[in-house]
């Protein structure tokens, strides 16, 4: 069966990761392939290039590959927003070549309006950053929804998107490092997780849990209507036992370590988990507030790192009269709930985390264009974006 190959970019606050996946489609299934990584300093082209080179070499010789761009979200954020375009020849059918340009009208003309939203949200100039993704969510043609508006006539067509807009430097950066037309997507990846995650709920919180920061997203009715960060990560347990403990960093990190393995004494591993649920009580009680004042059915939470505490721990939730559901989210449960099966190289299995927000990326492309093969995403993509 035929395989496709996907070249995983992925660039956190302090971190780069390059991973290489083989997806065969008929068979929904994802193979884990190998990862490399390297901390995120000021020699970013460099360091990704040589990543790169590793992950090409791994492929075997000349395969065809395509490229996922995934974005921490202090470099892009996700809006969701839309614009009505009026038909000056609205006695006519729309055409594909028109319902293209529609669509290219409209996501220019949302950019042009969001782009200051955006800004503000990344912390730079407007003139700072660019538009580099979007997916169509809904059209409407004279406000009624329609699957395919091709051979419709109609005054006016109403198109609702997704946009990820980033910051400009890097995005030169990137696209000097890759060939531009390799690239399915280029995503905010908590966003996009956000999006991943839905399920019963029409109204909830997602929490992207990242080392030092975590950031809050408001989804209603699947669009992320408001976005807020607050300066509490994973590292923060971390912090916690450096502070109350008087240790070091690698003592800290030994101190976790022993204690997720339960290599401590009794008295020991009571004491350390006191210490880090008291940390997670903190969260907790903050996410409690948010409540009070933004009401939510649930949150959804996902970590960068492996948490050393359970994070909906349900002894906790109910001791803390915690007045929402709180899930765990990761790359198992999105592909469980999109059927995809994963597969992972042996050699790989001990840094099965380090796949989640590739695998996720991979899964999303997939589901949001169903049937259509890589290289057509990423036509379309170039195609709308160049228009």
């Amino acid at each position: 069966m035929q395989k496709e190959f996907v070249i995983s970019i992925e660039l956190f606050s302090d971190l780069l990761r390059v991973s290489t996946l083989a997806i065969i489609p008929e068979q929904k299934t994802i193979v884990l392939q190998k990862s490399w990584e390297a901390p995120n300093n000021r020699e970013t082209q460099a360091v990704v290039s040589d990543l790169l080179r590793q992950a090409q070499k791994s492929l075997p010789p000349k395969t065809d590959f395509h490229l996922i761009i995934n974005l921490h979200p202090g470099l892009a954020t996700t809006i969701h927003s839309g614009t009505g375009i009026i038909r000056p020849e609205n006695e006519k059918p729309i055409t594909e070549t028109e319902l293209d340009q529609i669509i290219a009208s409209a996501l220019w003309k949302i950019f042009t309006t969001q782009r200051a939203r955006a800004a503000t949200i990344l912390q730079i100039h407007p003139g700072e950053s660019v538009l580099v993704d979007v997916e169509v969510l809904n059209i409407l043609l004279d406000g009624h929804k329609v699957m395919n508006p091709v051979e419709f006539k109609a005054r006016a067509a109403e198109v609702w998107c997704q946009e990820t807009i980033a910051q400009k430097e890097i995005i030169e950066l990137l696209v000097a490092t890759v060939d531009a037309k390799k690239i399915v997507a280029i995503n905010e990846s908590a966003g996009q997780i956000a999006r991943m995650v839905s399920g019963k709920y029409s109204q909830y919180v997602f929490a992207y849990c990242g080392t030092t920061q975590m950031t809050l997203y408001w989804i209603s009715e699947d669009k992320i209507t408001a976005r807020q960060t607050i300066n509490w990560g994973v590292h923060a347990y971390k912090a916690a036992l450096m502070r109350e403990l008087h240790l070091n960093d690698f003592e800290a990190n030994e101190i976790i370590s022993q204690y997720q393995n339960q290599n401590l004494s009794k008295k020991v591993q009571k004491e350390i988990h006191e210490l880090l649920v008291g940390e997670l009580a903190f969260f907790l009680n903050g996410l409690a507030l948010q409540y009070h004042q933004k009401k939510f059915s649930a949150v959804y939470i996902y970590t960068e790192e492996r948490p050393p505490v359970q994070i909906n721990d349900r002894a906790l939730l109910k001791r803390m009269e915690i007045p929402f559901a709180v899930h765990i989210c990761n790359a198992q449960s999105i592909s469980e709930k999109n059927k995809f099966a994963v597969q992972l190289e042996e050699s790989e299995k001990k840094n099965k985390k380090q796949f989640d927000s590739a695998l996720i990326s991979v899964i999303a492309a997939y589901t949001r264009y169903p049937g259509a093969n890589l290289k057509t995403i990423a036509q379309r993509r170039s195609r709308w974006l160049q228009a």
